[in-house]
């Protein structure tokens, strides 16, 4: 839906895009974040994190997809993150 701007179940072209999805069960507001949320910092000494969760939600039937802010930064470590699908296809199989 991020991309189409329609939603795959009903059509409807109402998506909202949430730029941070809050969680509020800790008793406090938080950002979502996946469980290996990457911190890097610069020689400034400046961290950039990844893994925040956003959404597409449609207004029409309620359908929602999450995606991952910065996917490429988290790593695949076999044991908390594993890749499941194969590595890119190449013209030489």
């Amino acid at each position: 839906m991020k991309d189409t701007r329609r939603c795959p179940k009903c059509a409807s072209r109402r998506i909202l895009f949430v730029r941070d999805v809050a969680d509020a069960s800790h008793g406090y507001e938080t950002r979502v974040e996946l469980w290996q949320l990457v911190r890097s910092e610069d020689a400034a000494g400046n961290v950039t994190r990844s893994g925040f969760v956003q959404a597409c939600v449609c207004q029409g039937c309620g359908f929602t997809e999450l995606y991952v802010w910065k996917p490429e930064t988290l790593v695949a470590n076999g044991k908390d993150v594993i890749l499941l699908g194969a590595a890119e296809d190449t013209p030489y199989r």
